[in-house]
């Protein structure tokens, strides 16, 4: 992979995926890293948002959170892993419906080492299987995409649900992104 800032690698990541695989809600959208709704800032930014609808729900706000693990040591690549899990957790704050954990994993990786972090990931997905029986909400996911083959796999049951929001402040930035009153940069 070319020496590029980690925006970039992020960037190219996601170009990657959208010409290459078929990531994504069907509906409205993709907008890439909304960074205000209704003129604040949110932050973390949402690597990408699509709108879309399904027989049980009429608008679903989707969110994407994209971290390339690619570094030489463990430590640095379980750190991308872990911001990534609670940047995607926090999507829900910023009122989306579902939220989505899409980690690339580079080639320059070792298969050991990959094996290693994905038996992380595979731990925290363990986790949130559980959270979804205790709680009775399928609302996040996580993808992996390897490079080394060019795959990219749904690690989580497949998400159906939305988290029933009641607090007053993420209805009300829920309702603006269905609005479309949100600030994104093209990819």
């Amino acid at each position: 992979m070319i020496d590029l800032s980690e925006k970039q690698k992020e960037k190219e990541l996601i170009r990657h995926l959208r010409d290459t695989h078929d990531l994504g809600e069907r509906g409205l959208g993709p907008y890439y890293f909304v960074n205000r709704i209704a003129g604040t800032r949110i932050s973390p930014d949402i690597d990408m948002l699509t709108i879309s609808s399904d027989t049980n729900y009429l608008h679903i706000v989707n969110g994407y959170e994209f971290k390339l693990l690619h570094y030489k040591t463990n430590a640095a690549n379980y750190k991308a892993l872990y911001q990534g899990v609670g940047q995607a957790l926090l999507y829900f704050w910023h009122g989306l419906d579902r939220s989505y954990l899409v980690l690339g994993v580079s080639k320059e990786i070792s298969e050991k080492r990959e094996r290693q972090l994905l038996s992380k990931l595979y731990d925290s997905a363990m986790l949130f299987e559980a959270l979804r029986v205790y709680f009775g909400f399928n609302c996040f996911g996580v993808y992996v995409w390897r490079e080394r083959d060019d795959s990219l796999r749904l690690e989580s049951s497949k998400v159906k649900g939305v988290l029933p929001w009641k607090a007053d402040d993420i209805v009300l930035k829920r309702q603006n992104l269905l609005k479309g009153n949100f600030d994104y940069r093209t990819l």
